[in-house]
């Protein structure tokens, strides 16, 4: 499916020799609410599988944060483009027909954009890192396969699962390439037979910088769960305590106390008869408990309202917000809802692609620009955020900053350049205008 080919080079005996330097362990993400063993509290260990099965499917903020980002790309699209001047800044966008606008459409067979876009931002947000291998077809400009690696247009981008694939830096500050095991990474060394070797250049490595990276920035990115999982963990704990709760009959714990001496057997025999005159069986959570004399219960547990419930809910939802660069009113918690902080929901949408979402496509873009295509070209892949509604906002205020520069003497292309609107410069464009009817001042003159 990967299309890739196992490279027989060099660095076979370097992974033996990492490999008892440094061992990639599984990261450890803490899952479980926080027990009463020895005083201290205990978490689950961290690693991609624990964030996928404790966070993205058991955690409703979680998965909403995680869909709501990746759902973004069906806003942002991205495109292939020729530069065309020396900033790199100004492109104008390739034919529909060209291999780089294909690829951008289409980038594997059998996903489309937004299917592929998706899946990696996922990948990112939940691993901290979203690797791409490049297919080993490679096109020229007019579509023919090429050998030549200089200038050429891979036919393909597959993502690939990120706890599947490691990079390979060597002590030196080199990056070696990358090591993919189809079935999962359990160390550097162990059964290679399994491993496929891959250079630098045949991937593309996207991540969030990790400051902790022994490798100094060749290693792995971290993940935003990673500073959030123990709330996360906290937040699964309390839906789970809710559910326990009415799994009681809404009852909360406690002790039958009596001044009678009791032995075992008539302790078990006292519990079963409670449980099966006020146990989970419909209707009986209703019932009226009678007690003998000298005999009364005693509650043991907090009730919601003494755990402080909402307080302990707005707490998790901020946290688990902030770590994914996120405000609670676009997630729409509870939270952000009732201490929204923006004037109304467009506003919010805004912040939310400009604080959160550009940053994140930026990544995408500059990695674009170091590995999709090879060598020094004029063409790259950018995105296109015409078609995202929370960044139209501004377009009103720049067309009437526009009109408003041009009935001051700016020129028509020097005022396109100052509010930002991408319009073609147009002929005649550098003459200032002047408002009677809008025509330049050579039409004016020339009668």
């Amino acid at each position: 499916m990967l299309g890739l080919k196992t490279v027989t080079w060099e660095f076979g005996q370097y992974l033996q020799k990492l490999s008892g330097l440094v061992q990639y362990a599984q990261k450890a993400g803490p899952y479980s609410f926080p027990v009463a063993f020895n005083s201290n509290p205990q978490w689950t260990e961290r690693n991609y599988q624990n964030y996928i099965d404790e966070a993205y499917f058991r955690n409703t903020l979680v998965f909403r944060c995680v869909n709501l980002k990746a759902q973004t790309a069906s806003m942002a699209r991205l495109a292939g483009m020729r530069v065309t001047a020396t900033d790199n800044e100004v492109a104008d966008e390739l034919p529909r027909n060209h291999p780089l606008q294909r690829l951008a459409r289409k980038p594997n067979k059998y996903m489309s954009y937004f299917q592929w876009q998706e899946l990696s931002i996922k990948y990112l947000n939940l691993a901290g890192n979203c690797y791409f291998v490049k297919d080993t077809d490679l096109f020229d400009e007019n579509g023919k396969i090429t050998k030549n690696r200089k200038g050429s247009i891979p036919a393909a981008l597959w993502p690939v699962r990120p706890d599947r694939i490691r990079p390979v830096p060597s002590l030196d500050g080199e990056l070696l390439g990358y090591v993919y095991d189809k079935w999962g990474y359990g160390g550097v060394a162990s059964q290679p037979e399994r491993r496929v070797t891959l250079r630098p250049e045949q991937v593309i490595h996207i991540k969030y910088a990790n400051p902790g990276d022994i490798f100094e920035g060749l290693g792995e990115g971290v993940p935003p769960l990673l500073a959030a999982a123990r709330v996360v963990d906290t937040d699964n704990a309390s839906t789970g305590f809710i559910k326990a709760f009415f799994d009681n009959s809404g009852v909360i714990s406690g002790l039958i106390k009596t001044k009678q001496k009791l032995i075992d057997t008539e302790i078990e025999r006292i519990k079963q008869r409670w449980r099966e005159m006020y146990g989970r069986e419909f209707g009986k959570q209703w019932d009226v408990a009678v007690l003998d004399m000298d005999t009364e219960y005693q509650q043991m547990g907090l009730t919601f309202n003494e755990m402080a419930f909402q307080s302990l809910d707005f707490r998790d939802e901020a946290r688990i917000c902030m770590a994914f660069d996120m405000h609670p009113s676009v997630v729409g918690t509870v939270l952000g809802l009732t201490r929204n902080t923006y004037s109304n929901p467009r506003e919010a949408r805004r912040a939310f692609w400009e604080d959160t979402m550009l940053p994140e496509y930026k990544r995408f873009q500059d990695a674009w620009a170091l590995g999709a295509i090879e060598g020094d070209t004029d063409l790259v892949l950018r995105y296109d955020y015409s078609e995202v509604p929370a960044l139209r906002h501004g377009l009103d205020e720049k067309v009437k900053n526009y009109v408003a520069l041009t009935r001051s003497a700016v020129t028509p292309n020097n005022a396109a350049q100052i509010t930002g609107l991408n319009i073609e410069t147009r002929e005649g464009g550098d003459t200032p205008l002047i408002t009677s009817g809008i025509v330049t001042l050579e039409q004016i003159l020339a009668g």
